[in-house]
């Protein structure tokens, strides 16, 4: 399991900048049902098979070469604002995997919080990331993990709020 992660992970981050999106729209990542299609696609480049999930604990299902996992992904939507960099969304997403009930026998469980950064009312695209590297430096991530910087021009919805990129989490489940 230990080199499974970072090389789902890895091709994640590979995907994540070709899905398609305008940049004055609200991203594609903030749809769960987004969200999942792309880890099955990463999984798919690895030479593994990918379904969603009919169980309600688990959202995908992943066939990989040393065997079955069972995927649970949760968005933790991470406020750049003064009020909002305080919370620490990352650790209440831990909590609420945390519940999810245990795997089918013989398949691994893989929880995994997709990071999801915004800054309302933003400014430019250099002092929205500059707040992006400084909430990343005041929180460090746990391995496996990776980012994904948003593309030029970042996307912005209708009433401003930025959203500098993405990033993805992964452990293994109790």
């Amino acid at each position: 399991m230990n080199t499974l992660l970072p090389l789902l992970l890895q091709a994640w981050a590979r995907i994540v900048p070709a899905r398609p999106g305008p940049a004055h729209v609200t991203p594609w990542w903030l749809d769960p049902t987004a969200r999942l299609q792309a880890i099955i696609q990463a999984a798919k480049t690895l030479g593994w098979q990918g379904q969603p999930s009919a169980d309600e604990d688990w959202d995908l299902h992943l066939t990989t070469s040393t065997g079955p996992l069972a995927v649970r992904c949760v968005g933790a939507g991470v406020d750049l604002g003064p009020e909002g960099a305080r919370r620490d969304v990352i650790h209440d997403a831990w909590r609420y995997l945390d519940l999810t009930a245990s795997p089918p026998r013989g398949t691994v469980g893989v929880h995994l919080v997709s990071v999801e950064p915004h800054l309302a009312q933003a400014g430019d695209e250099a002092s929205v990331r500059a707040r992006m590297a400084a909430w990343r430096a005041a929180h460090p991530w746990p391995e496996p993990s990776v980012w994904v910087d948003a593309s030029t021009p970042m996307p912005r919805n209708s009433v401003g709020t930025a959203f500098p990129g993405l990033g993805l989490i992964a452990r293994v489940g109790d």
